[in-house]
């Protein structure tokens, strides 16, 4: 970011940022749609990518949880956040949480997600 930025050379990736978020629904279960500003070429991970987590206030053992992230197949700066149980309310949404978060996201220039929220998402 400093050879962009700070020294304004080109060819270097910029700081992503998230930019919308989108709930959307499959066969009845809820899913996020993110997406993300700044990205070179596609979003990609070494491994499975990890480490998204709804909060429920007060904590719920029903609460929606997220199982499965995907990357976007129509969008490169894309993820699909898939959530198990019902999303009735906004929630607030945390990507690298905790003091060892497993943060793998990045995009072709090696750029990662930056940890980012709470932020609420959408409810139904």
């Amino acid at each position: 970011m400093a050879l962009s930025k700070v020294y304004h050379q080109g060819g270097h990736g910029q700081p992503i940022d998230l930019a919308a978020v989108k709930l959307d629904w499959e066969n009845g279960w809820p899913f996020f749609r993110l997406h993300f500003s700044a990205v070179s070429g596609r979003l990609k991970a070494c491994g499975r990518p990890a480490d998204f987590e709804l909060r429920s206030d007060p904590p719920a053992p029903t609460a929606p949880m997220i199982y499965r992230t995907d990357f976007d197949p129509h969008d490169p700066a894309g993820l699909i956040l898939r959530a198990g149980g019902p999303t009735n309310r906004p929630m607030p949404l945390i990507y690298g949480a905790g003091l060892h978060p497993y943060l793998n996201i990045v995009d072709e220039k090696d750029m990662a997600l930056p940890a980012f929220g709470p932020i609420q998402v959408p409810g139904q």
